[in-house]
């Protein structure tokens, strides 16, 4: 009796390494661009900035490099979000500015008309500088109004937010679903 063996190795048959890789960085990518366009806006009333839709649209695969592919979101402040710290100010700034009205949301306090930081005020100035006596925060106001436009703070700590990213197992999931893509 004559037998025929047909012996089939399993990788002649996938597609290389890196090329599964990049399809399940793929997939990846596009749960991650899904779950960042479901997050809601802010929840203090001000309008929308659309900072997770700009979050969305910065998620990008890197190239493969020995059959590892990576998914990068290039939105600053996703990583701070999704693993916390604290910001402090920048550029020799004493203080971050935080909005207290609505009307000022997304407005830099640099951008009001005579506003001079570290400088005497002067009569064009918009904004005024409040800070109570032994306080760790003070105010931006209004000079004509004295409404309290901005919280003024030396440093914020931002607290872990594992759900600004799908879970692993979601991950994990749309990884394989690009990978079955690829060698379908």
């Amino acid at each position: 009796m004559l037998r025929l063996t047909v012996k089939v190795t399993l990788a002649d048959l996938l597609p290389p390494d890196a090329v599964l890789a990049q399809a399940g960085a793929r997939g990846i990518s596009n749960a991650i661009v899904r779950h960042l366009r479901r997050k809601p806006a802010n929840r203090r009333g001000f309008p929308s900035s659309g900072y997770w839709a700009d979050a969305a649209d910065s998620v990008s695969v890197l190239p493969s490099s020995g059959g590892v592919a990576a998914v990068e979101i290039a939105k600053e402040g996703v990583a701070l979000h999704y693993e916390g710290g604290t910001v402090r100010p920048n550029d020799g700034g004493k203080a971050l500015a935080i909005p207290l009205d609505a009307s000022v949301y997304g407005k830099k306090p640099r951008e009001w008309s005579g506003f001079r930081r570290g400088d005497e005020p002067g009569d064009d100035d918009v904004l005024s500088v409040f800070w109570p006596k032994n306080s760790p925060h003070g105010f931006l106001k209004e000079r004509d109004t004295g409404n309290l436009l901005y919280l003024l703070v030396p440093s914020v700590t931002i607290r872990a937010d594992r759900t600004v990213l799908p879970d692993e197992g979601e991950l994990m999931d749309a990884a394989q679903d690009g990978i079955m893509e690829a060698v379908a």
